[in-house]
């Protein structure tokens, strides 16, 4: 079985994608990676770390004033396991972005730490209810998957480990993490061969010197909460928010390939198992999504659904089935086929955006791994429903499982979604 070919081949068009970008060790050993797109008017900018302040520009605003008077836009995203840094401008504005983005990374004041720590503050109320519960399911799944673990804090940090923090304890903290090894800087736009990684040698090439012989601290394995585990989460609220969750692999494991399918076959449109049974077949939910959230060395596939406490009793056998059936039979011939070609179509269009593509090579440079969107390809073409049946059985097992309900409590109904969960993944044959 092959997904239904393309009219034009795109493979040697992605290979010679694959071979346009250029990177480099700076001399500090910092990497430094040139996307170039000749034909593209924008610049895309991608970095990791940056800081509030610096020695041009002392105050906050005349930091965003110089970013904005540039036009385009600049964001920032903090994760588990990094923090990125991004600007989207024009590319005639290319050398100052540059420029802005050394400023502040070599010259950081870490000021307004008091104004910080209350906008900080506020975005963690909002994410608390009544009860002071998160309300990110992902939130008590981490304490279920990964308990005692970096994982399983929130990545705002707690309201008593921010009134704590202090300019010294932020200092320590980036001078033993972020360190050139531990630091990396993408650019997509210009032309091949111009001047793009030159000038970031020259801005970037003497980052934090001092530090260039630093390894990265090197983190314990976490350590895999066995399930199944449930949770139930206080919250004022007429519907359940569900999470089903199954440890995985990380991201750079042989399986990740099958993880995305696995995740599109169960949630990626109207015709998908999930979305047609559930949504349009018996109308349980409204919206339900699967998806992986793959990590260095683990992950998880993560089942999201808000349903009515009405529906309980119907929902969790329905959806268990799914799961089941999927690891004991494997995908229809049709469906991967649909799935794979859907796949194939966003590996395709991954040139035409400059801003995922720019963060997903910014993070392979950091983790000393090679990017394809080629190879990509190919490890989607090679998948067969008999592997996908395989890694469905490893994932959907009780022992991989963790689920967390956010809802008010009514009598006997924690009891009765503990049998579904304890019940319901029965994938050996």
């Amino acid at each position: 079985m092959k997904p239904k070919a393309t009219a034009i081949d795109p493979s040697p068009r992605l290979l010679r994608f694959d071979r346009s970008w250029t990177g480099r060790t700076l001399a500090n050993g910092m990497r430094a990676i040139h996307v170039p797109a000749p034909d593209r008017e924008s610049f895309y900018l991608e970095l990791h770390m940056m800081f509030r302040g610096s020695n041009r520009f002392p105050e906050f605003t005349a930091l965003a004033r110089a970013f904005e008077s540039l036009g385009g836009e600049w964001n920032a995203a903090t994760g588990h396991e990094h923090t990125e840094y991004s600007y989207l401008g024009i590319r005639h504005n290319r050398v100052q972005a540059m420029e802005l983005f050394h400023e502040f990374l070599e010259n950081p004041l870490l000021a307004d730490l008091d104004v910080e720590r209350k906008v900080i503050l506020r975005e963690m109320e909002g994410d608390l209810n009544e009860h002071g519960h998160w309300l990110d399911p992902g939130q008590h799944i981490a304490g279920l998957v990964w308990p005692d673990s970096s994982l399983a804090q929130p990545i705002l940090g707690t309201r008593e480990s921010l009134l704590a923090m202090e300019r010294n304890s932020l200092i320590r903290f980036r001078d033993r993490h972020y360190i050139p090894a531990n630091m990396a800087i993408c650019a997509v736009g210009g032309d091949p061969g111009d001047e793009t990684l030159d000038r970031l040698e020259t801005l970037f090439g003497t980052h934090r010197n001092r530090f260039a012989e630093d390894s990265p601290e090197r983190f314990p394995p976490f350590r895999i909460g066995r399930g199944p585990a449930l949770k139930w989460v206080e919250n004022s609220d007429n519907e359940y928010g569900v999470q089903l969750s199954c440890t995985t692999e990380g991201e750079w494991s042989d399986n990740a390939p099958a993880y995305e399918i696995i995740g599109r076959i169960l949630a990626d449109g109207f015709c998908s198992r999930l979305c047609n049974r559930l949504r349009e077949t018996l109308g349980l939910v409204y919206d339900v999504e699967a998806d992986p959230t793959l990590l260095l060395s683990t992950g998880t596939m993560d089942i999201t659904a808000t349903i009515h406490p009405d529906h309980v009793d119907r929902f969790f056998p329905e959806l268990f089935t799914i799961l089941t059936d999927l690891a004991v039979n494997g995908p229809t011939d049709e469906e991967l086929e649909r799935v794979l070609f859907r796949t194939l179509v966003d590996i395709d269009l991954s040139p035409g955006a400059p801003g995922q593509f720019g963060s997903d090579l910014a993070w392979g440079g950091l983790c000393r791994q090679k990017v394809s969107l080629l190879k990509d390809r190919e490890d989607v073409l090679a998948l067969t429903p008999d592997r996908i049946r395989t890694v469905c059985r490893e994932l959907f097992r009780p022992e991989n499982a963790a689920l967390v309900i956010l809802g008010p409590a009514r009598d006997g109904l924690e009891k009765q979604v503990e049998k579904h969960l304890m019940d319901g993944l029965q994938t050996e044959s």
